[in-house]
């Protein structure tokens, strides 16, 4: 495996779960951090625990919805950085619901942060990669994104949307330098979906697996093409 250490990082949905996890994993590896979420609030704790570690950590406040808020934050990012080696996309949200109960909010909602969040942010991020030809997208996926069960419609719906996103993407960025890559972790004990941590499934992931799962993909050197790691 490549070192990772001295790499600058950006972490979307960095505040708590699987996006402070990453945060901490990474930063005992050495590597940068630029953690992004709505409230900077909820960043300032995780980003001084990460600077603890000995790397640089900045908390910069992002509306991953809005194209304006990520354009700030990332324009933030590369005055304090100078480059971005590895972009995280962590920010998600889920309502379980029947399509019958699924509100058109709810909807909008997943919709514009799991998938036009996701967008807004390669479209911030992937030109300074393709600048430097080197750089490395991780996406945090789910096994819903190729395998549904009930009450899933409108989160399935964005997870396979992520599954084909990512796969013209790399396509696109194959001969520009630029990895492409997604983890696709199963039921994860964390508060994601409105349920407390509590309340899972024991056997289900913890943050900190899913956590290992982005170092080892970080650090594994392969060719510029779309890479999928499943975790159940």
């Amino acid at each position: 495996m490549a070192s990772i250490t001295g790499k600058f990082a950006v972490i979307t949905g960095a505040g708590r779960g699987i996006g402070a996890a990453c945060a901490r994993a990474l930063a005992a590896e050495g590597v940068h951090l630029a953690l992004l979420a709505r409230t900077v609030e909820q960043l300032e704790g995780l980003a001084a625990e990460c600077a603890g570690a000995g790397v640089r950590a900045m908390a910069v406040p992002c509306d991953v919805t809005q194209a304006i808020s990520v354009n700030g934050a990332i324009a933030q990012v590369m005055s304090e950085f100078g480059k971005i080696d590895l972009l995280l996309n962590n920010a998600g949200v889920g309502t379980y619901k029947c399509l019958m109960n699924l509100t058109e909010a709810e909807w909008d909602q997943m919709d514009s942060v799991n998938l036009k969040g996701t967008f807004l942010m390669l479209k911030a991020v992937i030109p300074h990669m393709v600048a430097a030809r080197q750089g490395h997208v991780i996406t945090i996926s789910s096994t819903r994104g190729f395998e549904t069960i009930p009450e899933t419609i409108g989160y399935s719906a964005t997870k396979f949307g992520l599954m084909g996103m990512h796969s013209a993407l790399a396509q696109d960025m194959k001969p520009r330098g630029v990895r492409v890559s997604l983890i696709c972790p199963g039921g994860v004990r964390t508060g994601f979906g409105g349920e407390d941590a509590e309340e899972k499934d024991p056997n289900w992931l913890s943050s900190e697996q899913v956590a290992e799962a982005v170092v080892y993909v970080a650090g594994v050197s392969y060719p510029a093409v779309v890479s999928q790691l499943t975790l159940i």
